[in-house]
């Protein structure tokens, strides 16, 4: 609706100051390029990654669902900004995406979590588009690039880290986050959800060096995974129909 969206926005502005603050502030015009960077790549997680995405796995599940805030999300956000900060985290762990899909009472289980599935994995591609998208700019632009081509570099820079980061908080199966509801559909979704947001994460949040020797062991958790939800498809359909 388009309430929400005017609801989050200064949510949004806020957060995109929090992650500009906390870098600094000298009075440099790249304040300002970062706070439009920023405030960009957020916006782009929030629409795509959560409300389209939201609306295909409507679609598939064949159940509706609206948006809605979490305020929760929008605390991480700040938190983990400041905290990366103090900490010293580089590259910082950041959050960003602070809507979620919403359902009617009495949709099955099934459908929310199908649901919910799609914008977590939509932002886990984001998040890995971003990181892509960046290093190819760096390797054209070989660190002389102008205003926007800095502006479009950042921006690929949040949706990596902010992507990252919100997919590791969102499967976390805590109070309605995305986590909780495909883990009270099927445990074994939900660890398969954490191995594959983990395993990219941590691929590449590491040093380049470190990047590939931690691809075995990515590849073999996805291998897990998809293992993991075959067996259960197996278990859950197949063999009550056989039977």
């Amino acid at each position: 609706p388009a309430s929400l969206w005017k609801r989050i926005l200064l949510p949004i502005i806020a957060i995109a100051f929090v992650v500009m603050l906390t870098g600094g502030i000298s009075g440099e015009v790249r304040y300002l390029r970062l706070l439009i960077a920023v405030g960009a790549g957020l916006a782009v997680l929030n629409l795509v990654g959560v409300a389209l995405a939201a609306r295909l796995g409507s679609r598939m599940s064949a159940q509706p669902a609206t948006l809605r805030f979490v305020p929760i999300m929008f605390v991480a956000a700040v938190v983990t900004a400041i905290a990366s900060r103090a900490l010293g985290i580089d590259p910082p762990l950041v959050a960003g995406v602070i809507v979620a899909p919403a359902f009617a009472l009495g949709v099955a289980a099934r459908a929310r979590a199908i649901v919910n599935l799609v914008p977590v994995a939509a932002i886990l591609l984001l998040g890995v588009g971003g990181w892509l998208g960046h290093s190819a700019l760096a390797s054209a632009t070989r660190g002389a690039a102008g205003f926007w081509a800095e502006v479009v570099g950042e921006t690929l820079a949040t949706l990596c880290l902010a992507g990252l980061g919100s997919a590791l908080l969102l499967v976390l199966p805590i109070a309605s986050l995305p986590g909780r509801v495909i883990l009270e559909w099927s445990p074994i979704a939900w660890v398969a959800t954490v191995l594959v947001v983990a395993s990219v994460a941590g691929a590449i949040t590491l040093s380049p060096a470190a990047s590939v020797a931690a691809m075995p062991l990515m590849l073999a958790s996805l291998a897990f995974a998809a293992l993991s939800v075959a067996v259960w498809a197996w278990i859950r359909y197949v063999e009550p129909a056989a039977a």
